[in-house]
Protein backbone atom coordinates (compact mmCIF):
# COMPACT_ATOMS: atom_id res chain seq x y z
CA UNK A 1 0.00 0.00 0.00
CA UNK A 2 2.59 2.40 0.49
CA UNK A 3 4.62 1.75 -2.12
CA UNK A 4 2.16 2.54 -4.17
CA UNK A 5 1.37 5.85 -2.47
CA UNK A 6 4.82 6.66 -2.85
CA UNK A 7 5.07 6.00 -6.98
CA UNK A 8 2.01 7.54 -7.39
CA UNK A 9 -0.42 4.86 -7.87
CA UNK A 10 -4.17 4.40 -6.83
CA UNK A 11 -5.34 1.10 -4.95
CA UNK A 12 -8.80 1.79 -7.09
CA UNK A 13 -6.90 1.27 -10.50
CA UNK A 14 -5.73 -2.05 -9.46
CA UNK A 15 -7.40 -5.20 -11.00
CA UNK A 16 -7.85 -7.07 -7.59
CA UNK A 17 -8.66 -5.46 -4.25
CA UNK A 18 -8.68 -7.62 -1.06
CA UNK A 19 -12.15 -6.52 0.66
CA UNK A 20 -11.43 -5.04 4.72
CA UNK A 21 -7.79 -4.33 3.40
CA UNK A 22 -5.99 -2.89 5.23
CA UNK A 23 -7.72 -3.24 8.61
CA UNK A 24 -8.19 -7.14 7.85
CA UNK A 25 -4.50 -7.89 7.85
CA UNK A 26 -4.57 -6.10 10.81
CA UNK A 27 -7.49 -7.80 12.54
CA UNK A 28 -5.66 -10.73 11.24
CA UNK A 29 -2.17 -9.95 12.86
CA UNK A 30 -3.79 -9.07 16.57
CA UNK A 31 -6.42 -12.30 16.30
CA UNK A 32 -3.10 -14.72 15.89
CA UNK A 33 -1.35 -12.97 18.85
CA UNK A 34 -4.00 -13.22 20.80
CA UNK A 35 -4.30 -16.92 19.52
CA UNK A 36 -0.59 -17.55 19.83
CA UNK A 37 -0.83 -16.18 23.61
CA UNK A 38 -3.55 -17.95 25.30
CA UNK A 39 -3.34 -21.58 23.88
CA UNK A 40 -0.55 -21.99 26.09
CA UNK A 41 -2.79 -20.09 28.75
CA UNK A 42 -2.80 -23.28 31.26
CA UNK A 43 0.98 -23.58 31.46
CA UNK A 44 0.71 -20.54 33.75
CA UNK A 45 -1.50 -22.02 36.84
CA UNK A 46 0.82 -23.56 37.75
CA UNK A 47 3.55 -23.06 36.07
CA UNK A 48 5.14 -25.66 34.34
CA UNK A 49 8.46 -25.54 32.12
CA UNK A 50 7.47 -28.57 30.08
CA UNK A 51 4.35 -27.50 28.93
CA UNK A 52 5.19 -24.04 28.63
CA UNK A 53 8.06 -24.93 26.28
CA UNK A 54 6.08 -26.79 23.90
CA UNK A 55 3.22 -24.41 24.00
CA UNK A 56 5.35 -21.63 23.21
CA UNK A 57 8.35 -23.39 21.25
CA UNK A 58 6.66 -21.87 17.86
CA UNK A 59 8.07 -18.33 18.81
CA UNK A 60 11.41 -18.79 19.10
CA UNK A 61 11.47 -21.28 16.66
CA UNK A 62 9.38 -18.90 14.05
CA UNK A 63 12.21 -16.18 15.18
CA UNK A 64 15.39 -18.27 14.65
CA UNK A 65 14.64 -19.50 11.57
CA UNK A 66 13.64 -16.12 10.15
CA UNK A 67 16.66 -14.27 11.39
CA UNK A 68 18.81 -17.39 10.02
CA UNK A 69 16.88 -16.99 6.40
CA UNK A 70 18.02 -12.87 6.33
CA UNK A 71 21.37 -13.89 7.23
CA UNK A 72 22.07 -16.60 5.00
CA UNK A 73 20.16 -14.84 2.06
CA UNK A 74 21.60 -11.29 2.78
CA UNK A 75 17.71 -10.03 2.09
CA UNK A 76 17.08 -6.65 2.41
CA UNK A 77 14.37 -4.36 2.20
CA UNK A 78 13.53 -2.45 -0.44
CA UNK A 79 12.88 0.90 -1.22
CA UNK A 80 9.29 1.36 -1.58
CA UNK A 81 10.05 4.02 -4.13
CA UNK A 82 12.28 0.87 -5.79
CA UNK A 83 9.23 -1.73 -5.44
CA UNK A 84 8.52 -3.26 -9.03
CA UNK A 85 4.93 -3.22 -9.22
CA UNK A 86 4.27 -3.38 -13.47
CA UNK A 87 6.40 -6.56 -14.17
CA UNK A 88 4.36 -8.45 -15.99
CA UNK A 89 1.58 -6.20 -16.08
CA UNK A 90 1.41 -6.04 -19.95
CA UNK A 91 0.94 -9.59 -19.92
CA UNK A 92 -1.65 -9.66 -17.62
CA UNK A 93 -3.63 -6.99 -20.16
CA UNK A 94 -2.87 -9.10 -23.21
CA UNK A 95 -4.77 -12.16 -21.63
CA UNK A 96 -7.39 -10.05 -20.37
CA UNK A 97 -8.26 -8.61 -23.62
CA UNK A 98 -7.94 -12.08 -25.30
CA UNK A 99 -10.20 -13.15 -23.00
CA UNK A 100 -12.45 -9.97 -23.19
CA UNK A 101 -12.73 -11.07 -26.70
CA UNK A 102 -13.39 -15.16 -26.53
CA UNK A 103 -16.25 -13.51 -24.33
CA UNK A 104 -17.81 -11.27 -27.08
CA UNK A 105 -17.33 -14.00 -29.44
CA UNK A 106 -19.74 -16.54 -27.10
CA UNK A 107 -22.97 -13.52 -27.80
CA UNK A 108 -25.44 -12.83 -25.10
CA UNK A 109 -25.79 -15.48 -22.80
CA UNK A 110 -28.30 -16.62 -20.55
CA UNK A 111 -29.40 -16.60 -17.09
CA UNK A 112 -28.34 -20.35 -16.72
CA UNK A 113 -25.67 -19.88 -18.96
CA UNK A 114 -23.98 -16.32 -16.61
CA UNK A 115 -24.86 -18.88 -13.79
CA UNK A 116 -22.49 -21.61 -15.08
CA UNK A 117 -19.73 -19.65 -16.20
CA UNK A 118 -19.48 -17.84 -13.09
CA UNK A 119 -19.05 -21.40 -11.50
Amino acid sequence: MKALEVQGYSRDNLPYKAPFQPWGAYFALITTGIITFFKGYDTFIPFKTDTFITAYIAIPTFVVLWGSYKLYFKTKVIPLDQVDLISGKREIDEEEEQFLVEQAKLGPRTRLQRLWDSL
